[in-house]
Formats: C-alpha cells, sequence, structure tokens
C-alpha cells in the first residue's frame, strides 16, 4: 500500500514590509500564504503510530514560516516564496515538496481595480518528483 500524505496549511498571514518601490516598501502589507508540503512517508508514521513525533508538526511549520518571513525583506512575492521553500526544505526533512500560493492583500499595484494579486511556487527536494 502507498500512502501519500500532505499538510495543506491555509490563509497563514504574513505582515511584511516588501515591494518592488521605496514607498510600497515602507508600508506593512498583509501577504495571505497557503500551502501544500507534501510529506516523506518513510519519515513520517504517524498514520501508524499517532504520535507527533513521527509527522512534520504542522504548528512548527506555520511558525517556522512566520519566522522566516520576519527575517526577509524580499521585492517579489515569487523571491518571498522561494525563500520560504528553501528554508522549509532545509529546516523539515520530513517534507518532499512545497507548493505555495502568496497572495498581497489589498495590492498596491492593482488597487484601483480591486484585484488581488497571487503567485505560486513549487519547490521539490533534490531527487524527487
Amino acid at each position: 500500500m502507498i500512502i501519500q500524505k500532505e499538510i495543506l496549511l491555509s490563509n497563514l498571514l504574513l505582515p511584511m514590509n516588501m515591494g518592488v518601490s521605496e514607498s510600497e516598501r515602507s508600508q506593512t502589507q498583509n501577504i495571505i500564504l497557503s500551502g501544500i508540503f507534501t510529506l516523506d512517508s518513510r519519515r513520517n508514521l504517524s498514520h501508524v503510530t499517532d504520535r507527533i513525533d513521527d509527522t512534520v508538526d504542522y504548528a512548527q511549520l506555520a511558525a517556522t514560516i512566520k519566522g522566516i518571513a520576519c527575517s526577509l525583506k524580499p521585492h517579489l512575492l515569487e523571491s518571498l516564496g522561494y525563500l520560504l521553500g528553501k528554508h522549509i526544505l532545509d529546516i523539515f526533512p520530513g517534507i518532499l515538496s512545497i507548493a505555495i500560493t502568496l497572495t498581497k492583500i489589498p495590492s498596491p499595484i492593482l488597487q484601483e481595480t480591486g484585484a488581488d494579486v497571487s503567485v505560486k511556487i513549487t519547490l521539490n527536494r533534490e531527487g524527487t518528483i
């Protein structure tokens, strides 16, 4: 039997100073992160053991993402997504791949239209698909 497990993290609020222009970066903006974190079933046996120590602790994952985001000063959502994904793969060996969507709410650039803007980025640990 093959088991694939994923952690789905939705609507994690990341208040950040980021943007292309200096004026955009001077104001705190709300970035919303939603992600799918595919787990390595060989390392994550919680479905059998029912123990938090045998999986990725999603409270710790969310807190780690918030901590990393606070330390970054990217200009673009694309850079933020890449840097967050790279750090998460480095910190959590039980995660094989990450697909995260970052949404800037509201988007200062699209403010007149009322639209938000999102970027989705997927990172895979080397040797995985």
